[in-house]
């Protein structure tokens, strides 16, 4: 069922005042498990956490729009070319049903639209995130749901983006959502899957300072905010991973900030 915008309940961080700031503070450098008041969907333990050290996570209309605004500024805007370099290729073979899987508020979604995708369906687990995403995208399709068990028909899509998805999944929830990609993508459909770069937290901060300022600061970003699974995904073979999971590795381009893999469905 396509999501509509719709009152949501409050959560702490929207009740903040003065008296809750040595709670957002302590939420900022030490990440505590969210605080869930009743929503619709499902919400496994993993998701549960503060990610990126936003008090209580994406659970709040606050969090969610500062999350909106304050990602593309903490990118230094570089993910918007990302998102449309990465739509441009899924449109690039005629696609005509696009699914951005994780599309927290709707970015990447819109901009396979714009690139040509005539039906594109954005999905998130989180409502706060959804009700974004649909105000500011009303072309999109928007649907609530997880990236291990979507619940969607099986091969109906052409194209599949999965942006900054993967690194904030545990690994075996990964293969589910990997396994699920490939269930609903059509054979020979399109998949792109970008992920920062794990240059991020394999060189040294001296050493990341001869590629330029903006490496150094990706670099400290990703050794400062609250990732509890991005280990787990830079230590996997990735490309071997796709492989023995039905893709073919068509390219894989590592510049930073970001990894992206351009694959095809066997």
């Amino acid at each position: 069922m396509a999501w509509t915008v719709r009152e949501l309940p409050e959560t702490w961080p929207d009740r903040a005042g003065l008296r809750q700031l040595p709670r957002i503070v302590k939420g900022i450098l030490r990440p505590q498990p969210v605080e869930l008041p009743e929503l619709p969907g499902r919400y496994p333990r993993y998701l549960r956490q503060g990610f990126h050290g936003m008090p209580n996570g994406y659970y709040s209309a606050m969090q969610a729009g500062a999350y909106n605004r304050g990602f593309e500024v903490s990118m230094l805007g570089m993910t918007g070319r990302a998102r449309r370099r990465a739509a441009a290729w899924l449109a690039g073979a005629g696609a005509r049903r696009g699914l951005d899987l994780g599309c927290g508020t709707g970015r990447q979604a819109q901009a396979m639209r714009d690139a040509g995708i005539e039906h594109v369906v954005g999905m998130d687990p989180c409502p706060y995130l959804l009700n974004v995403a649909a105000t500011e995208f009303p072309e999109v399709t928007f649907v609530q749901g997880l990236a291990e068990d979507n619940a969607l028909v099986d091969d109906d899509f052409d194209a599949v983006a999965a942006c900054f998805l993967f690194h904030e999944l545990p690994s075996a929830v990964a293969d589910q959502a990997l396994a699920e990609i490939r269930r609903v993508l059509r054979p020979g459909g399109r998949l792109v899957i970008t992920e920062p770069s794990p240059a991020q937290l394999k060189r040294s901060l001296p050493r990341l300072t001869l590629s330029g300022p903006r490496s150094v600061w990706f670099g400290a970003l990703a050794r400062i905010v609250y990732e509890p699974y991005v280990r787990e995904w830079h230590a996997r073979d990735v490309v071997t991973w796709l492989r023995d999971n039905g893709f073919q590795v068509l390219q894989d381009s590592d510049r930073m900030p970001f990894r992206v893999l351009r694959c095809r469905r066997l």
